[in-house]
This record gives C-alpha cells, sequence and structure tokens, in this order.
C-alpha cells in the first residue's frame, strides 16, 4: 500500500511539471509587448513625453514610462529575465546616455521595488533580473524602510514602472 502511495504522488508531481513545462515552451508564461502605445501605457504618458518625427521625446527631467501589463502577473520564481529594446537607428542607439531604473509593484498589496540605476547601454539586451540589486519599500506601513531583497524572495508583481534619468 506505501509502494502505491508513493507512485501515485510521484505521477501527480510529474504531470504537475510537466503542465508547468508545456506552459513556459507554450510562451504561457511571457509577456511580450511589441510596442509601446497609448493603450498599454497607464495615464500619464502625456506628463512626460511628446510626440515627434522621430518618435517619442521627454519633456521632463526624469520621465517614466508605466506600462499595463493587462493582467500579467509577473512571477520572480520564474521570469528571470527581461529585455527592453529600443527600435531605433544604431547610430542614434550609440549615442543615448543616462540612466533607467526598473521599478515593479504589486498594486493590490501595494509593495515596490526598484533597482539601481542602470546604463542606458544595458537597453537591447536581457538583463537577468535576479543579478540585479532590487530594494523594497511599503509606503503604506508608516515605519517602512526600505531594504535589499533579492529577486526571487519577491512574491507576484503586476505593473511594471521604467523610468529615465540624465
Amino acid at each position: 500500500m506505501m509502494l502505491f502511495s508513493y507512485d501515485f504522488i510521484a505521477n501527480q508531481l510529474n504531470k504537475n511539471n510537466a503542465e508547468i513545462r508545456q506552459d513556459i515552451e507554450t510562451v504561457s508564461y511571457h509577456l511580450n509587448i511589441k510596442e509601446i502605445n497609448l493603450e498599454k501605457v497607464v495615464g500619464g504618458f502625456d506628463e512626460h513625453w511628446i510626440s515627434v518625427v522621430e518618435g517619442i521625446q521627454a519633456v521632463t527631467e526624469n520621465p517614466e514610462v508605466s506600462i499595463e501589463l493587462d493582467g500579467f502577473t509577473v512571477l520572480p520564481s520564474i521570469h528571470q529575465y527581461l529585455r527592453l529594446s529600443l527600435s531605433q537607428v544604431t547610430d542614434y542607439k550609440k549615442s543615448l546616455g543616462g540612466y533607467f531604473r526598473l521599478e515593479f509593484s504589486n498594486q493590490k498589496t501595494f509593495s515596490f521595488y526598484h533597482t539601481n540605476k542602470l546604463p542606458i547601454s544595458q537597453l537591447n539586451t536581457p538583463l537577468d533580473l535576479s543579478k540585479l540589486t532590487w530594494r523594497s519599500s511599503y509606503p503604506q506601513k508608516a515605519l517602512s524602510t526600505r531594504q535589499k531583497v533579492k529577486w526571487l524572495e519577491i512574491e507576484s508583481l503586476d505593473a511594471l514602472v521604467i523610468r529615465f534619468f540624465d
């Protein structure tokens, strides 16, 4: 009887793992936003950017892009890499200076996580989120301090802000 129980549990675990693997292989765990359009951007876009012939141009000192994830949940245990791509002429990308910072949050628990500033030159390359330094904050808690946290210790996330500097 004991042997049957172990076999049953092992089969269930293998079945669950196979389903997760199939979901990953069929891109069910990936979000791909090809173009940032106004329907996907959270309010406030017009405060930071204007449309120009070449694309968009910042009009504030530290502009940001808040992207709506359409109900997609980022799970740090599964989502390890992020690629932010600029789709401009190569010479234009090389001339970009400055920095950006990633800010993820869970809007239901009011928990916020951000990286240190990263050079814009790291855009167009996959960012290993587990190798970045993350800081957490919980504004609803009066005595909340920003603490270092590892990517894999973060629970689910449902919002992304990309903030630019310099």
